[in-house]
């Protein structure tokens, strides 16, 4: 109980790294049926170049800073 009341305290980002306790602690420790792999190399990057596209469209002043 503890971690929740620190977490609430610290954030709420907090709280949804404790949320993946219930994730770790269903872990069977047996590989999937379905392999992922691909899809996770492809959405890393992607999801950061999407990240990084709304940020200029939010803040077009930021280019000129750095040129």
């Amino acid at each position: 109980m503890w971690l929740i009341a620190l977490s609430l305290v610290l954030g709420g980002v907090q709280f949804f790294c404790l949320s993946s306790i219930i994730l770790i602690a269903c872990y069977s420790g047996q590989r999937g049926k379905h392999s992922l792999k691909g899809l996770f190399y492809v959405f890393y990057p992607a999801h950061l170049a999407l990240l990084g596209a709304i940020y200029l469209i939010l803040n077009p002043d930021f280019l000129s800073t750095l040129f």
